[in-house]
């Protein structure tokens, strides 16, 4: 019944390569063999594919020769046809971590969580001694991450570990792990941090404040942390992106989602505008994606409408002074707007519809729409939803209706009024509730 026995079968008896036991790529295609076999999922092929016709690095789309700071696959190779990185959460893995991973020493990057692994995480994987990050909370596993991981992670091999070892889910200890509690509230203590460390400490406490960043269960608190122990990128208090790497961290924290790279991921190694896929010089008009940078590497649109955001809308958000488009509908924020967004002078675009948020849009705010400045937006004002008071959406039900009126208009609106209403009739434009009246 093991995934070993199983994978053994299949390397003598099914698999068309005949690799001989000199083979180079003997332990990761016997691995991979082995990973396949405790996936539970029904479509396996949404995590790899086994195929005994093809190398083990064809057995994932675009596996081979990935270039550094791309997106990475579930399965990835380098030039040479080495393994280096394992995303294979949400696979539904189950069982234990495989011993045998400890023989791909090529392994930078190992993501397994979101699975249902067991049991202890074994020390072998100390042998890995290019591995850089590893991935294992939201598991089933138990106990201490051993001392010879942890150690690693001291030494600087391994930049990022996390593990379940937090608040919430408390089933691993772990003394080095950037997402456990204890090691999250360590920040404040300035006991071996370099000048740049604390320069930068200070500069972001006085962005976010004290009170958020002493809450340890703030995402400013936790971004807060993230900057200055685990960020590999060492950015100093003047560096010209601090603002907006610090608040895309901070929005990071805010996902409840259970997969966050559906919307983005954070890289302590690479730049911001590299943490979502073509993010970078996105052309005027395309489609935009979660994340899109111009070609001086400054955000200008944040669209992470779904991606599960919970609490209050960051006032950090004033300093991402290129954002020409915010798309936070559909998530779960609550309270005021802030007034302070309007000091995004590029802004056109703002859609904060299906969230919790109460109360009146800022007048600051709607003096930006009437000054032309910002162009589309959508609040919860409407009549099946209306938590928002708003002079100045485009989707409230007293603004919708004002358009009957044809005082302001100019005579082409007052012409293209008639001519919509010869076409679908006064019945349906003059229905506050129709599609056509809307349109």
């Amino acid at each position: 019944k093991s995934p070993q026995h199983k994978a053994h079968h299949w390397m003598i008896k099914v698999d068309s390569m005949e690799l001989a036991a000199n083979a180079a790529n003997l332990y990761q295609r016997y691995v991979l063999v082995i990973l396949w076999n405790m996936m539970e999922t029904v479509d396996k092929k949404k995590c790899f594919s086994i195929n005994p016709g093809l190398h083990e690095c064809d057995w994932y789309p675009q596996a081979r020769g990935v270039e550094k700071g791309s997106r990475r696959p579930r399965l990835s190779c380098d030039s040479e046809m080495r393994i280096q990185t394992l995303h294979l959460n949400g696979c539904k893995l189950k069982g234990k971590i495989p011993d045998e991973l400890r023989f791909l020493s090529d392994l930078i990057s190992i993501n397994f969580n979101y699975n249902s692994l067991e049991g202890p995480i074994p020390s072998r994987l100390k042998k890995l001694h290019n591995l850089k990050f590893l991935y294992l909370d939201n598991n089933n596993l138990k106990g201490a991450v051993p001392e010879e991981i942890c150690n690693m992670k001291f030494q600087d091999s391994l930049v990022e570990l996390r593990t379940d070892c937090t608040e919430a889910k408390k089933d691993v200890t772990c003394s080095c792990c950037i997402n456990c509690a204890e090691n999250i509230t360590d920040i404040n203590k300035p006991d071996d941090l370099s000048d740049r460390q604390k320069g930068l400490m200070q500069k972001l406490r006085n962005i976010s404040g004290d009170v958020a960043i002493d809450d340890s269960k703030s995402p400013q608190h936790k971004a807060h942390h993230w900057m200055i122990k685990v960020d590999s990128m060492e950015l100093a208090a003047n560096a010209a992106n601090l603002y907006q790497r610090y608040v895309l961290v901070i929005l990071w924290n805010m996902m409840e989602t259970v997969d966050k790279k559906k919307c983005f991921s954070i890289n302590p190694g690479l730049h911001e505008c590299d943490w979502y896929p073509q993010a970078r010089g996105v052309e005027k008009g395309s489609r935009r994606p979660r994340l899109s940078c111009d070609s001086e590497m400054r955000i200008q649109t944040l669209h992470l409408n779904g991606c599960k955001l919970k609490g209050k809308i960051p006032d950090e958000l004033r300093f991402l002074s290129d954002l020409i488009s915010i798309n936070f509908n559909y998530n779960s924020l609550e309270g005021p707007i802030p007034s302070r967004l309007k000091k995004l002078h590029n802004l056109k675009f703002l859609y904060l519809d299906n969230n919790n948020l109460k109360g009146a849009v800022p007048e600051e705010i709607c003096n930006m729409k009437f000054q032309d400045s910002l162009v589309e937006l959508r609040t919860d004002c409407t009549e099946a939803k209306k938590d928002v008071t708003c002079s100045c959406c485009i989707n409230c039900a007293e603004n919708i209706t004002d358009i009957n009126k044809p005082d302001d208009l100019s005579d082409r609106q007052k012409g293209l009024m008639q001519k919509l209403r010869n076409i679908s009739g006064d019945v349906a434009i003059d229905d506050s509730k129709s599609p056509q009246h809307k349109a």
